[in-house]
């Protein structure tokens, strides 16, 4: 599910997931806070990983927590609230 990876990255952790129809390409900015795949394209993931077996990327935590701060209580709040009123007129 998404918000396994969004929970992830409020940790500062970065991502790596297939770009599938379930919304990751929502959370997943590629060399901002992860990395996204073609679906099926195991090379690709293969590539991903050794990047991270070989210490060979340089992720900021805070910029990882930053990217998903529409996900927080105050961003979503403050946009729940926008469309309920947008609703109403």
């Amino acid at each position: 599910l998404p918000m396994v990876i969004a929970e992830g990255m409020s940790y500062g952790i970065p991502a790596i997931a297939t770009d599938c129809k379930t919304g990751p390409e929502d959370l997943i900015k590629s060399n901002l806070n992860g990395y996204l795949y073609p679906v099926g394209d195991y090379s690709k993931l293969s590539e991903y990983l050794k990047k991270f077996i070989n210490d060979d990327v340089d992720f900021d935590s805070q910029k990882i927590k930053d990217s998903i701060d529409f996900l927080y209580d105050d961003s979503y709040d403050q946009r729940f609230v926008r469309l309920l009123k947008k609703g109403i007129e």
